[in-house]
């Protein structure tokens, strides 16, 4: 064969054999995509959004003490309980296919009876602590607020949290067993509980008697605090200042098989938009 007959026969079998090569390296690509892929699709729970478990019309009996505005509160208008876990609740059944029995008891002692089980899930604007969590399990957080301190509109003895603090003879008003009591605490300093805490029955009773004066200050979300300010016609306000962040949760018993898909559901809420969507209707629309 001439020389150059020869070279162009190299020259095709070396652009062939660099074409299946190419063709090889492609495959190999895009099986390294697609593995990882059909691994993902055997845990509908790692996909985004996850795939929502079906529970087959199960009822949930939750529980409220229903008086922490706007979270779960009466509506005196609507004659019914509403507020963001409300409509939270009722937008994860729907993705769950779950129905809700509501019940009512008083903040004190609700935890206890999570831990023995007489309900599915309690809810009322309720903080993710790690003491809690020996007697109940938590969801993840569904919204994150910021702690403040709610006092009368019209005080003029202390403009700051430091004031606040330092003077003896102002007292705070809180719902023991809650974050409220818990950061009045961590103010005040446990030598001075007796003397600058009130305790009350609830976060409502607490609001009212700052109003009438019988306290000084309440630690309250920024979120709820600026539901009172509604709610009592502006009798309250707000001092800038902010304590902290609390991360609030829905509560279940301990090893509730119920974790999981709620978790799930609200995953599909971060990814949706549907949680931004609440916090704006209820956390700046929501006129009390």
């Amino acid at each position: 064969m001439p020389l150059s007959e020869r070279s162009c026969a190299l020259r095709r079998a070396f652009s062939v054999r660099r074409s299946k090569l190419f063709l090889a390296f492609v495959a190999l690509t895009v099986l390294a995509l697609i593995v990882p892929t059909i691994n993902a699709q055997d845990d509908p729970t790692k996909r985004i959004p996850p795939i929502l478990p079906d529970l087959g019309g199960r009822v949930i009996t939750a529980v409220s003490s229903n008086d922490y505005t706007p979270f779960a509160f009466f509506d005196q208008t609507l004659n019914k309980n509403v507020g963001f876990e409300y409509e939270l609740l009722d937008e994860i059944c729907r993705r769950l296919n779950c129905v809700l029995d509501h019940k009512e008891r008083a903040w004190d002692g609700m935890l206890a009876a999570m831990n023995r089980r007489e309900y599915d899930l309690a809810h009322v604007g309720i903080t993710i602590k790690e003491e809690r969590k020996e007697l109940v399990d938590f969801s993840d957080p569904f919204t994150i607020v910021e702690l403040r301190v709610l006092v009368r509109a019209d005080e003029a003895r202390f403009t700051s949290l430091k004031d606040l603090q330092e003077n003896a003879n102002l007292k705070f008003g809180a719902q023991p067993g809650t974050t409220s009591y818990f950061v009045a605490l961590d103010i005040v300093g446990a030598e001075n509980e007796a003397a600058r805490i009130v305790p009350y029955d609830g976060f409502a009773i607490a609001v009212e008697a700052l109003i009438k004066g019988d306290v000084d200050a309440v630690v309250a979300d920024a979120v709820s605090g600026v539901g009172f300010i509604g709610a009592t016609a502006d009798k309250l306000k707000l001092l800038d200042e902010i304590i902290g962040t609390d991360p609030l949760g829905l509560v279940f018993p301990k090893g509730s098989d119920l974790v999981e898909p709620f978790n799930l559901a609200l995953a599909s809420m971060r990814h949706d938009g549907y949680l931004k969507y609440l916090e704006n209707k209820w956390f700046f629309l929501f006129q009390p």
